[in-house]
């Protein structure tokens, strides 16, 4: 059994733990989504064998 003050102390790292989880879910929604227009612009421009052979953005940097 936990004692009062780490009871308290594992609510306080699992905010902690919960708010970055979120944060980095954000980031990679947004990603995502610069990922997905990035594609449907570059699938208007290029066509065929051109599409799959373009550079594209490196999103882990």
């Amino acid at each position: 059994m936990l004692s009062r003050g780490q009871q308290e102390l594992h609510k306080h790292l699992i905010h902690i733990v919960q708010q970055y989880g979120s944060k980095w879910n954000g980031i990679e929604d947004h990603i995502y989504k610069q990922h997905e227009q990035e594609e449907a612009e570059l699938k208007e421009k290029y066509t065929g064998d051109e599409y799959h052979y373009v550079q594209r953005t490196d999103w882990h940097e």
